[in-house]
């Protein structure tokens, strides 16, 4: 008799554990977000024009090394669901303009803590914004073309 109960408490725990762990784990694998940049590479990229504003200062990237750290940062974008509320939001406005060698262009803008990409708002959980930020000021500073 003692057997049979250890078994059924063996089975209830089983059941118990795969009822719990499994959606757990599937709402983790839907959380994690997109990476919309992680192909992108720089060799890939022509140049790249950046807008800060306010500042209202706009100039083009074309060394290789700004080019490589910018697209090192936009590959770190996690973009999880859509969020439109980013238009309601102040501060200041970054936006890079990626011209690839093959003519697409892509438009990332930047308003933390939202990125938009092509027009399309998402609300970021990381930090990228804030690097992102800093990296277009400290080239708008050092690379102004009017």
């Amino acid at each position: 008799m003692g057997k049979l109960k250890n078994k059924r408490m063996l089975y209830f725990v089983g059941i118990t554990t795969f009822i719990i762990v499994i959606p757990l784990i599937v709402l983790l694998l839907l959380q994690k977000g997109d990476k919309p940049f992680e192909s992108l590479k720089s060799e890939d990229v022509e140049k790249i024009e950046l807008l800060v504003n306010p500042a209202n200062k706009i100039t083009e990237i074309t060394k290789k090394e700004q080019i490589n750290k910018i697209i090192n940062t936009l590959n770190k974008i996690v973009k999880n669901e859509v969020d439109s509320s980013w238009g309601s939001y102040n501060g200041q406005y970054i936006q890079y303009t990626i011209i690839k060698k093959n003519n697409e262009i892509i438009k990332i803008g930047v308003l933390s803590p939202f990125v938009t990409i092509d027009g399309i708002g998402y609300k970021l959980t990381n930090n990228v914004c804030e690097e992102l930020n800093d990296l277009a000021n400290s080239i708008i500073d050092n690379n102004y073309i009017k």
